[in-house]
């Protein structure tokens, strides 16, 4: 493997990918620093620089900033805002953008020639406590949760039943069930 790097991008303009002759395989293509395997040849390897574009990130660890057009921009959230979980990222403005993994804290995405805005979205999660049984131990509202009762030898299964949802509990909403043999 050949380490690859370059000493300074035009005015105006950012790294946005290497480009080679004859193609090589690059450990990433979009990122300033890579590698690459060498081939039984000669080759020549060229840094492609684009022009920068803006991007403004909201509510989020990452501030906003310049990219070059195909640049990667790496983009951070706070694990919690206030009494907040982070949720996901969406975009605002940047049509045709896409956001790497929109549900974790920490993604990327690839600069579009465009203007782009992205927002950090954070929501109230519920606290869950299962009673003879087991389940995840928060969710979001809305949120698909899957609930597992314990067996009880000679008891088969019944229903579930809760006397709590909706009462809060520091900010958060416990909902507590328990099931019926």
């Amino acid at each position: 493997m050949c380490p690859g790097t370059f000493s300074r991008a035009p005015e105006g303009k950012d790294f946005s990918k290497w480009i080679s002759t004859p193609d090589v395989a690059f450990g990433n293509a979009k990122v300033s620093v890579t590698s690459f395997v060498m081939p039984d040849e000669d080759v020549t390897i060229t840094a492609f620089f684009s022009p920068k574009r803006p991007y403004t990130i909201l509510n989020a660890i990452t501030q906003s900033g310049v990219a070059a057009v195909d640049g990667i921009v790496t983009i951070e959230a706070h694990p919690m805002q206030g009494t907040k979980v982070f949720h996901h990222w969406e975009v605002v403005e940047g049509e045709g953008l896409v956001i790497d993994n929109p549900n974790a804290v920490s993604t990327s995405f690839t600069m579009i020639d465009g203007t782009v805005t992205i927002e950090a979205k954070y929501l109230d999660t519920y606290l869950i406590n299962v009673l003879d049984g087991a389940a995840p131990f928060d969710a979001f509202e809305g949120e698909v949760v899957t609930i597992v009762a314990d067996k009880k030898e000679g008891k088969e299964f019944e229903k579930w039943t809760t006397t709590t949802a909706g009462k809060q509990a520091q900010h958060r909403r416990l909902i507590q069930l328990q099931h019926r043999w």
